[in-house]
């Protein structure tokens, strides 16, 4: 596992490039091990927009926990995340569009499934859209667009264009465990309700069973409103362990 600090940390869009809209200040903090099923990212987004940022509706082959810090994050019409609640975003489940509005900080973790596709590194991430831009694709606000060789125009969600290119193939996303997001509201979860708080008052908001798959389960705890200003996102190794 690779870690770093918010102000010398890499800037994703940098490294990457940009497969949305604006550029986005995103701090990349922890990184896991490429090539490898329980390959994972932990970013600090928020700041260096001047307009608000959408996505259009889409999904991926990886799970993510989002944690906003403070400012507006809306994942769907009509449907916002507020500052302080965590969500759990499943493998293949369907969000968006979704707008980030310029003000918005927030945590976003992102990792290998129970499908065991993984997560794709940056470097890949990065020879891959480079290639479909070399062959005259184009990405404009979330979408990799093309003419093929008949003039018939086609549009693709930016995210899974990439990867297709990155594994070389159709995406083909895992059978989806949950059928939504999952939000958490932390000061809804009273503390001892088979959960252990830590000392500066960190508690558990949320746990999801492994898969027989990847032998890993993720916990989400995020600290007492005594302690607005961390959160700690864990998974821990279970491979013993059959899905629940």
């Amino acid at each position: 596992m690779r870690t770093n600090r918010p102000e010398v940390a890499a800037e994703y869009h940098k490294v990457v490039g940009d497969l949305r809209a604006q550029l986005r200040e995103s701090k990349i903090l922890f990184t896991g091990k490429d090539n490898s099923p329980a390959n994972f990212k932990l970013n600090l987004s928020g700041g260096g927009a001047t307009q608000d940022w959408t996505t259009p509706r889409h999904r991926h082959t990886f799970e993510q926990i989002r944690y906003p810090l403070s400012g507006d994050y809306t994942i769907r019409k009509g449907e916002v995340l507020p500052a302080g609640w965590v969500a759990y975003f499943p493998e293949s489940a369907w969000y968006g569009p979704q707008l980030k509005a310029s003000n918005l900080k927030m945590l976003v973790a992102q990792y290998g499934g129970p499908g065991g596709l993984g997560y794709w590194s940056m470097p890949q991430c990065r020879q891959a859209m480079d290639s479909l831009k070399a062959r005259g694709r184009s990405f404009h606000e979330g979408v990799c667009t093309w003419t093929d060789k008949d003039g018939k125009v086609h549009n693709q969600d930016a995210s899974e264009a990439v990867e297709e290119e990155a594994r070389g193939h159709a995406v083909e996303y895992s059978p989806q465990r949950y059928k939504d997001i999952v939000m958490m509201e932390p000061d809804g979860v009273r503390l001892g309700e088979g959960w252990r708080a830590c000392r500066c008052g960190a508690q558990a908001s949320g746990h999801f069973h492994p898969s027989a798959t990847c032998g890993s389960s993720s916990s989400i705890s995020t600290r007492a409103p005594a302690c607005p200003s961390a959160s700690r996102i864990r998974s821990r190794r279970c491979s013993s362990r059959k899905a629940r």
